[in-house]
């Protein structure tokens, strides 16, 4: 999760207790943006990054080499159980590339270039419990 300042930028943190796996001293200021999912097949687990440096990690706090194309939004698209980058009017793969363009439609100016909506409407088998 990022964090603003003071403190440390981004953290890791054990689900179930809160306890601080690892920290990342990023920035001197505050971190605008953060946002942690599985992105890469390339990469066990999640991966996470913020807005000053766009550095990512995987869940050791290891550097990994991939480039997202956004500072915040994640969604569920195309089926798999990896997360797509929603930017602007466009929904990327970190592998594949741009998925969908919505012509003619426009994002947010004041929210970092993010989605009007987002909304799960009928559930997600990915995430429900069963």
């Amino acid at each position: 999760m990022s964090h603003e300042w003071p403190g440390p930028d981004l953290t890791f943190r054990d689900a179930g207790t809160g306890e601080i796996i690892w920290r990342k001293e990023v920035n001197t200021g505050d971190v605008e943006r953060g946002v942690a999912g599985d992105i890469s097949a390339q990469y066990k687990g999640a991966e996470c990054w913020a807005t000053e440096n766009y550095k990512v990690y995987n869940c050791k706090g290891e550097p990994v080499q991939i480039a997202p194309k956004t500072k915040s939004f994640l969604i569920y698209w195309d089926g798999d159980l990896k997360r797509e980058m929603m930017r602007n009017n466009h929904i990327d793969d970190i592998q594949q590339g741009g998925l969908l363009t919505a012509n003619g439609f426009e994002s947010s100016p004041c929210d970092g270039a993010g989605p009007n909506i987002s909304a799960d409407l009928f559930g997600d088998w990915r995430e429900e419990k069963k």
